[in-house]
């Protein structure tokens, strides 16, 4: 029945006036059925008027009185405050003020409760619980037994295209994995260990949690997560692909005629390098946790800033001749797919315009010759007549 709520709630379903009533009986129903573990539950207890005492209450409920890891909600509980969502959710946002409730107490747990704790809310999100080579192999197979099956299933029928790639990705990285735990266990485990170490590193909410756990935890059981945040400390002053700049380095005025130079430099002529990729550049960023799913609707101010003040030498902008700004119908800019990653002409969005101030910048371009597209901007006077100035013509964007 929950299930059933779950899935055929109203759209408005926040505003039902029974949906903070399903909530609060959850933690009643995880106690009778505590080996239930679907995820659609879990995020209905979010709105239970006591969410974070709810939340103690079950992780100490499984840990404690039944010794449980892996039963009910708990793998999803921490998996959201340590693990690499890509959503903000309450858990995450919570997950200090949860972890110091859960282990006020921590000094009087037996030690194989202890042992069960950081075991279960950190190694297994960060991926990096130690496993045996058999251990690994056996769940490898499964995961290609079921990669297969799905891949055969119907064969009258041929599944949607984008469903079977992800399939065949799956099936593909799969047994490249399992060829590796075979003949090189040890170097599977170490890439392993430096993926979790990496995502500690880069996840401000993560590294919060696991120092809020050391904090809590009785001395004898900090070691081994201080050298973890130790090693996360240490990739995070790894030389970056992607160093922020330093505004000092910025010599143009206007934000917009910057963007048309970079994609000309940069994505056009491949002269601006390395060439700004925004999965990378989000993987290595430590100062916050960047989300292409959840801050990609909206121009990402660490990708606006690092624009903004990357500096471009002379000699490549003495190789700029012709600028393009595109509304979008061509398939757009694609430094705005970096910028912007859900940037929607069809739904409103608007190019970045290049405004007056741009005609500061112009001394910076001096074999500029052309710029089509220009009206997306909606141009000044001013600055029109400074680029006629300059002779460089303006082809509309559907003449180029």
């Amino acid at each position: 029945m929950f299930e059933l709520y779950y899935w055929r709630r109203p759209l408005d379903y926040e505003r039902d006036p029974i949906f903070g009533e399903v909530a609060a009986l959850l933690p009643r129903f995880y106690r009778a059925f505590p080996d239930r573990s679907d995820r659609p539950l879990s995020h209905l207890l979010e709105a239970h008027p006591r969410y974070v005492e709810s939340v103690v209450d079950l992780i100490r409920f499984y840990l404690l009185e039944r010794g449980q890891g892996h039963s009910g909600p708990i793998g999803d509980f921490f998996d959201e405050m340590l693990g690499q969502t890509p959503f903000t959710t309450p858990l995450r946002i919570q997950n200090a003020e949860i972890l110091k409730a859960v282990l006020h107490d921590a000094g009087s747990w037996p030690q194989d409760r202890l042992r069960l704790f950081i075991e279960t809310a950190v190694l297994e999100p960060l991926n990096i619980r130690p496993v045996s080579q058999a251990e690994r192999l056996e769940a490898l197979d499964r995961d290609i037994a079921v990669a297969i099956h799905r891949l055969n299933v119907g064969k009258d029928r041929a599944p949607p295209a984008a469903e079977s790639n992800i399939e065949t990705r799956f099936l593909r990285q799969s047994e490249a994995e399992r060829h590796l735990v075979e003949t090189d266990f040890t170097e599977w485990a170490r890439r392993r260990h430096d993926a979790g170490v990496q995502a500690l590193a880069v996840s401000t909410a993560a590294r919060r949690a696991v120092k809020t756990i050391c904090a809590k935890l009785p001395a004898k059981c900090r070691p081994e997560l201080q050298t973890l945040l130790g090693e996360a400390d240490a990739w995070a002053r790894r030389p970056k692909r992607f160093p922020m700049p330093a505004p000092a380095e910025n010599r143009f005025r206007d934000f917009g005629l910057k963007l048309l130079v970079i994609e000309e430099l940069m994505y056009r002529q491949k002269r601006l390098l390395p060439v700004f990729d925004l999965a990378s550049f989000a993987a290595e960023y430590t100062k916050r946790e960047i989300s292409v799913e959840e801050d990609g609707y909206a121009i990402i101010p660490e990708v606006a800033r690092y624009f903004k003040n990357l500096p471009i030498p002379e000699d490549a902008l003495a190789c700029v001749e012709t600028l393009h700004q595109s509304s979008g119908l061509d398939g757009g800019a694609r430094v705005m797919a970096q910028l912007f990653p859900f940037w929607d002409p069809g739904s409103g969005d608007e190019p970045i315009a290049v405004s007056a101030k741009a005609i500061e910048d112009l001394a910076l371009l001096p074999n500029l010759t052309r710029i089509s597209g220009l009206e997306n901007s909606r141009p000044s006077q001013r600055l029109l007549r400074a680029l006629r100035d300059k002779g460089v013509a303006l082809v509309r964007e559907e003449d180029r």
